[in-house]
């Protein structure tokens, strides 16, 4: 049986580039995993954000959102269990990033789903400033708790690079940015 073809907007593969570029630079920040103590949670970390960044290199944005967001529980079940508060703290700033990559990969299935109009509906603009207080809240912590550990040092580059790409799809996409609190 053949998959069925799918035809994207310009703008679409443009922005399905720009997002596997970033998949690919955040590439490094777990590197130190494979040379630490990994754990069987640590491992399948990896896993899950390796089969996110599969489904987005093929085009399937929602599989990517799904293992983003089992990525982001685990994080989040990692954080619980870590007894050394620095530590806990960069799981959970890593926790909030993969919502954020959750939230932008919901927003561009959602919005390739709606047939691509411009301005995008509600839903996919709800999910991207989801995506955008995921970021903050992650740099949030990330400010009161450097990285110590390695497997965190590119965070705080990598969380800056997703705020380029909420801005860009924001823009892209129509939707209205909300300056609020902490401001986008």
């Amino acid at each position: 049986m053949r998959a069925p073809h799918v035809i994207l907007s310009p703008s679409t593969v443009d922005t399905l580039a720009l997002v596997n570029l970033i998949l690919l630079l955040c590439l490094p920040q777990f590197l130190p995993l494979a040379s630490a103590q990994t754990s069987k949670d640590q491992v399948e970390l990896m896993h899950l954000r390796d089969k996110a960044e599969e489904a987005m290199s093929v085009g399937d944005p929602q599989t990517a959102a799904t293992n983003s967001g089992k990525a982001a529980l685990l994080a989040s079940l990692m954080a619980k269990d870590e007894t050394r508060p620095v530590f806990r703290s960069q799981l959970e700033s890593l926790e909030a990033m993969f919502r954020t990559q959750e939230q932008i990969y919901r927003a561009i299935a959602l919005f390739q789903q709606s047939g691509e109009h411009v301005p995008a509906s509600s839903g996919v603009c709800k999910s991207i400033t989801q995506a955008s207080s995921h970021q903050r809240q992650a740099k949030k912590l990330l400010a009161t708790n450097p990285p110590a550990d390695p497997m965190f040092e590119s965070l705080p580059t990598d969380l800056q690079e997703w705020k380029e790409i909420i801005d860009e799809l924001q823009t892209e996409f129509g939707c209205a940015k909300k300056i609020g609190k902490g401001g986008p």
